[in-house]
């Protein structure tokens, strides 16, 4: 989802890495789904790529898929009102 993202808008890995702040490696390995982004680097691609956070947030329970609150792919997003939501991590490549 990176990737396409990076492609889309003919940004090269080592100018994401630079506006992004992290490292060329560990954009490879987010690219190809190697490694789990931080919320803080979610957001810090999302601004070198001006799109939103949520660009590369998935909500959980896709048809098919099965999470649970262990999953390290699933993280707790606080929302306005004391509520939480659950979002998924993608790992890789969109499906």
């Amino acid at each position: 989802m990176i990737r396409d993202c990076r492609k889309q808008r003919g940004v090269s890995m080592a100018v994401l890495a630079t506006r992004s702040g992290l490292s060329q490696p560990f954009l490879s390995q987010l690219e190809r789904g190697l490694a789990t982004p931080s919320l803080s680097s979610i957001y810090r691609i999302a601004e070198a790529l001006d799109v939103t956070p949520g660009t590369f947030l998935r909500p959980p329970g896709r048809p098919g898929t099965v999470s649970h609150e262990s999953d390290p792919q699933v993280i707790r997003v606080s929302e306005a009102g004391a509520r939480s939501r659950r979002c998924s991590l993608p790992a890789g490549a969109a499906p």
